[in-house]
């Protein structure tokens, strides 16, 4: 499927931001972007390292912490500690058991002012993301707010396309189900539906 490729492209186009990104802000245990599908659950996109990866899972499995706020209230979070911050309890705690202390999570805006995904970068000491880095954090935001925002689209576009898909074949097995019925009992097609 077409778009599927272009899902991959744009994945790793995202891929390659949170690596740059990375390269650029030296001893940070990784970034890493997020996405939801609107209702949907959120998926790691693109990150740099595979503990980046890993501490999205945590956080996505527990269902609390800085990515899920910033991705659902629209605000930037920075977390000097996680594991002492009683707002991420237990998410933090597990953070901080894999190696990341710090974490600092950028709402991506699409062209409406609408949160389409979130860039994480997470460091491995406590308050160790300093100013600088945080101002590349927000740049990387503005800069994959498109690539972010077209996965989003293209990720809501497969999965109703799936959805279409089933609806099909089950009408399919439907039309079957009720021309035998048809044919072996004889009945209108009304009444074979109903059977």
């Amino acid at each position: 499927v077409p778009s599927e490729d272009v899902l991959t492209l744009v994945e790793g186009y995202l891929e390659d931001a949170a690596t740059r990104t990375h390269e650029r802000l030296g001893d940070v245990a990784g970034v890493a972007i997020t996405t939801a599908v609107a209702g949907g659950d959120p998926v790691t996109v693109g990150s740099s390292t595979a503990l980046a990866a890993e501490v999205d899972q945590a956080q996505y499995a527990i269902g609390v912490g800085p990515c899920l706020y910033a991705l659902a209230e629209g605000r930037e979070t920075y977390v000097p500690d996680l594991a002492r911050d009683p707002r991420w309890t237990p998410y933090g705690v597990e953070a901080a058991g894999l190696g990341v202390h710090t974490s600092l999570s950028v709402p991506v805006l699409d062209g409406r002012s609408q949160v389409v995904g979130v860039v994480k970068i997470y460091a491995s000491a406590v308050d160790g993301l300093d100013p600088e880095q945080r101002r590349h954090g927000r740049e990387l935001a503005l800069e994959v707010a498109g690539g972010v925002g077209l996965a989003s689209a293209l990720v809501s576009t497969s999965l109703e396309l799936d959805d279409r898909i089933e609806a099909m074949d089950t009408r399919r097995t439907i039309d079957l189900a009720t021309g035998l019925l048809m044919g072996r009992l004889g009945c209108g097609p009304e009444d074979a539906f109903a059977l």
